[in-house]
């Protein structure tokens, strides 16, 4: 890792900016291919065709590399999370819990596979609550915007469901649980994000406190 300090310099120029481009997406690919392990910022620029000087004109180090990495995978996700909000409400109330568990914990594996140590230490900044808000808002912003569509979920529910609940406890313990939850995993045991059975349990957890007396979702490989 560099010990280089000092602000980088912001791309201007088109040229400047297909360079930076450039070295984000070599770093991309040697995540990919290779993990963190395979990451050096003599790679990186060898992959994007620059010199490791011009690097590091914009990136202090390779670890402002995978910041910039994940800022663009991140952003390119947005657009897949607005699809996903899309389509829970298509779906049967008693459904968008599963849908819901399963598109955030999908979500969680695909950013951890890139570098699991940077993830860990920073999957704060990569809600999927931040893609539906401005650039600007902060992270309180975040957690009210989610807790606020989970209110619209719940207020959506058949059987009565809303009327026998506090719709604003509910919304704040669904809103704010699942997501809680899933970086309670990602921080102590990431592999339960990839257990079929821990998304089971989830679902049992959910549906149990929304519809008590009725029986469990059945446990096993869904298909």
């Amino acid at each position: 890792m560099s010990d280089r300090k000092g602000k980088r310099r912001s791309p201007q120029q088109q040229r400047s900016r297909d360079l930076v481009d450039a070295v984000r997406e070599a770093g991309r690919l040697l995540l990919e291919e290779g993990g963190p392990e395979a990451l050096t910022t003599h790679r990186i620029a060898e992959r994007a065709g620059v010199s490791v000087g011009s690097l590091y004109q914009y990136f202090e180090n390779k670890e402002a590399v995978i910041k910039a990495v994940y800022d663009y995978v991140d952003d390119q996700q947005r657009s897949s999370d607005l699809r996903y909000l899309a389509r829970l409400q298509d779906l049967d109330p008693r459904q968008r819990i599963r849908a819901g568990i399963e598109y955030a914990s999908e979500r969680h594996r695909r950013m951890l596979e890139l570098d699991p140590e940077y993830y860990r230490d920073h999957h704060g900044d990569y809600r999927i609550s931040t893609g539906l808000l401005p650039e600007d808002s902060d992270k309180e912003a975040n957690r009210r915007r989610a807790v606020e569509f989970t209110k619209q979920l719940l207020n959506q529910l058949e059987d009565g469901v809303a009327d026998r609940i506090n719709i604003e406890h509910a919304s704040f313990l669904l809103g704010r649980g699942l997501s809680a939850l899933l970086r309670a995993a990602l921080e102590e045991s990431p592999e339960r994000l990839h257990d079929e059975s821990f998304m089971d349990e989830l679902e049992r957890l959910f549906m149990r406190y929304l519809y008590p007396g009725r029986p469990s979702p059945p446990s096993g490989p869904r298909g």
